[in-house]
């Protein structure tokens, strides 16, 4: 997602603001991050996630890459999709993931600040975080609140959404479709496309001489931009 973007980003105008949402490891908010910076266009990313020992290890790899500076502007905060989208629709979500999370989970998350909706965001990037059939909903939620409106002479806000085409992530995907193709959507799907890629999972005694374990397996990505309508 991040090579996809710096080549979308090379030749036209390129965001201020952006969200990374279920970050992670903060890899493609990161990547994105230092090529703005080298073409002397640096952004304001939020990196943003509910785990703690998630946010613990965003805060460590933004430091660790020299992005915690002014000039570059990126900050780790902490976002509850299912609060988003709670507050969003009136409606109590279906069901919860905080059985996902670990024990004094808010205690320790609450050195990260929430994320505030002061100003919206240029680009919001889901790369392969949607691990439920709940999520794509809460993920609506989210851009409905804080995807920027379009603006004349502005890059067009855009929401990029990455899932693994697995026989394990099927409903997940349609989940997708179902709530961005919605006739009540206030958004539109402007692109889509099947990529290849590569997961990371695999145990860490791997040996460095088994290089095509290393690069972990094969997988088929499906790869959708998402704007306002």
């Amino acid at each position: 997602m991040a090579r996809r973007l710096m080549l979308q980003y090379a030749k036209k105008h390129r965001p201020r603001r952006i969200l990374e949402l279920g970050a992670g490891t903060g890899l493609v908010g990161l990547a994105l991050g230092v090529w703005m910076r080298t073409q002397g266009c640096p952004a304001e990313i939020f990196l943003t996630d509910y785990h703690a020992v998630v946010l613990e290890n965003l805060h460590y790899n933004v430091t660790r890459n020299g992005l915690d500076s002014d000039d570059v502007g990126a900050h780790v905060a902490t976002l509850d999709w299912q609060h988003v989208y709670e507050a969003y629709t009136g409606e109590l979500a279906s069901m919860t993931t905080a059985q996902t999370l670990p024990a004094a989970n808010q205690e320790r998350s609450a050195a990260y600040p929430p994320l505030t909706d002061d100003h919206p965001f240029d680009v919001i990037l889901a790369a392969d975080c949607i691990y439920d059939p709940a999520h794509p909903a809460w993920i609506h939620a989210v851009a409905c609140k804080y995807l920027a409106p379009k603006k004349p002479g502005n890059a067009e806000p855009e929401l990029h959404i990455l899932v693994p085409v697995r026989s394990t992530h099927l409903q997940e995907l349609d989940a997708v479709y179902n709530a961005f193709t919605h006739p009540s959507s206030p958004f539109h799907v402007v692109c889509e496309e099947q990529i290849r890629g590569t997961d990371d999972f695999g145990p860490i005694t791997m040996h460095r001489s088994a290089f095509h374990e290393q690069q972990g397996h094969t997988v088929e990505y499906k790869y959708l931009v998402i704007q306002r309508s």
